[in-house]
């Protein structure tokens, strides 16, 4: 186990605690690595195709961070085949963040085609939020 209090956690080490089983190391290790930006975005995209949905999760939400056309086809692709719910709704609420004209024909769409009242529910209501933002990229 990586400690995560430690100051100068390297990006290896955060990467690597995103495949933790801890759920608390996982989460801290998400925030910490928003800081690296664009440049850890093909790492994200890989964990986002982990085996384990607690993994894809953490990546669909660090992907929300980093606001890239990379991040964003990831997530569109996410929210279209993930066969977890929950990882589809925070991916959902991820595209929520990105804003782009991309992200919000892929949020119409999985608000009317998802199997999940909850993973529709979410996309209708991060459309909404999109809709009455006063600027748009």
């Amino acid at each position: 186990m990586v400690a995560v209090n430690r100051q100068q956690t390297s990006l290896e080490e955060l990467l690597e605690l995103i495949y933790s089983q801890d759920w608390n190391e996982r989460a801290s290790a998400a925030r910490r690595l928003v800081r690296f930006g664009p440049t850890i975005v093909a790492q994200l995209i890989k964990a986002s195709q982990s085996e384990r949905s607690e993994v894809r999760y953490v990546a669909a939400w660090t992907l929300g961070e980093i606001i890239t056309d990379a991040s964003t086809e990831a997530l569109c692709q996410l929210v279209q085949t993930e066969r977890d719910w929950a990882v589809r709704e925070v991916a959902v609420r991820s595209l929520g963040r990105h804003g782009c004209d991309t992200a919000e024909k892929a949020l119409v769409r999985v608000s009317l085609n998802d199997p999940s009242k909850r993973v529709r529910r979410a996309a209708l209501d991060t459309v909404a939020r999109l809709l009455r933002r006063p600027s748009r990229r």
